[in-house]
């Protein structure tokens, strides 16, 4: 996650600064409650001082302290609600940024726009994640995902627009045109056949995929199938970031148009 690197960008500003960019400070005593799971979600928050404990529906799941961030891609969606409940351990300090500054920030600051955006898709990624591992503890399929056989190099002529695929997926509704325009210009189209393998288990994480149309379910094991993915679900994230072999399989439910982004 790039919250390292947004805290040292709020660090490097005076109250003013912050102020201006709305950025607003929090603080909490020990024992006290940021926000409850379910509550709506309008805003993005930065620790900078303390400790905090995440619980989801009941159980703690993880710690975080300065440099961390919450509710990044909940700050993207609308009507959104909060997945957890974050308690502070001791006291703590914090920065909250509502969703109509983030919405002014893409043009009036673009480089911090840019980390909350990365952070919002190593979110995202995380959210896939564990999406993936309840449907896999809940599906089976018969089928091993190896007899698929892979995607072929050669593609038809695309037929559809990549630029209005990418307005309409729900992490970048509100992504500048600029914006929108540069991951059009990193990204290339991959096309997937029906039956076909876009990566195996045991592949390179090399790349993420943005699925454009279409529909992708992905295969851990014989008897393990994952939910359906289909247009805007992003795709392999948690291997660009962390470098790690491909998990599962990657199988065209029909005819599939993917984005491809490298680690540039």
């Amino acid at each position: 996650m790039s919250s390292r690197t947004l805290f040292d960008l709020l660090a490097g500003m005076d109250d003013t600064a912050r102020a201006a960019r709305g950025w607003a400070p929090v603080t909490l005593g020990r024992g006290e409650t940021l926000f409850e799971q379910g509550a709506p979600a309008e805003s993005l928050f930065l620790v900078t001082r303390g400790a905090l404990s995440v619980v989801v529906d009941g159980k703690e799941i993880s710690r975080i302290g300065p440099g961390a961030s919450l509710g990044e891609a909940s700050a993207f969606y609308a009507r959104e609600r909060r997945r957890g409940t974050v308690t502070a351990l001791e006291d703590s300090a914090l920065y909250e940024l509502g969703r109509s500054r983030l919405i002014e920030m893409r043009d009036t600051d673009p480089a911090a726009y840019g980390l909350i955006l990365d952070a919002a898709l190593t979110d995202a990624t995380a959210r896939l994640e564990e999406m993936e591992r309840r449907a896999w503890a809940r599906s089976t399929d018969a089928t091993y995902a190896e007899n698929w056989p892979r995607a072929p190099e050669t593609a038809p002529e695309p037929e559809m627009d990549f630029l209005q695929a990418l307005r309409r997926m729900p992490l970048l509704l509100w992504s500048s045109g600029q914006i929108l325009t540069d991951i059009l210009n990193a990204a290339k189209p991959r096309f997937v056949p029906a039956g076909h393998a876009l990566f195996r288990t045991g592949d390179p994480g090399e790349s993420m995929f943005l699925v454009a149309d279409g529909e992708m379910t992905l295969h851990r094991a014989a008897g393990q199938r994952g939910a359906a993915l289909g247009r805007g679900a992003l795709i392999g994230g948690a291997a660009l970031v962390t470098g790690a072999e491909r998990r599962a399989t990657a199988v065209a439910r029909g005819d599939c148009w993917l984005l491809e982004i490298g680690p540039e």
